[in-house]
């Protein structure tokens, strides 16, 4: 893919996230993930992550997540002793769906929205980077002989 395509697809995707995110921050389901991100334990991560990560023994590491949406998954990271110091998305309606959840559960992380094909050199170093199924699928896709576990 050529930069002058990766840049029309980026600017269509973060179009498309932007359109979308006031309808994720309304509604029961908006408010339910608000309040419970304010409990001690908040997680949405799955078993299968949970375990994954447990068995790496990252607690009292820092991590950031790249493409973190509202933060929900970067958020959960504290629940197993891991420092959520850094968000990255394209969409800055998600960012201040993410400093929502961040300032709801106490955390004290910061958000960059930037293009993840083009990050500033100085964002920091990290122990964890964590990507999610919808950003990873994309690359599995156009390089099918990488493998994830």
């Amino acid at each position: 893919m050529t930069r002058k395509s990766t840049s029309a697809y980026t600017a269509a995707n973060r179009a498309a996230w932007e359109a979308s995110a006031p309808l994720h921050a309304q509604g029961t389901q908006w408010e339910h993930l608000l309040a419970q991100a304010a409990h001690p334990g908040f997680s949405v991560l799955d078993q299968t992550l949970t375990d994954k990560l447990r068995r790496l023994d990252l607690a009292g590491r820092s991590a950031v997540q790249v493409g973190c949406n509202n933060a929900r998954e970067l958020l959960s990271l504290a629940s197993l002793g891991i420092v959520p110091k850094l968000g990255i998305d394209q969409s800055g309606a998600f960012l201040a769906q993410a400093q929502r959840l961040a300032d709801a559960s106490g955390a004290r992380t910061r958000f960059l929205e930037a293009d993840i094909y083009a990050l500033p050199a100085d964002i920091g170093t990290f122990d964890l980077c964590l990507i999610t199924i919808g950003r990873i699928m994309r690359k599995l896709k156009n390089n099918p002989a990488k493998s994830i576990t």
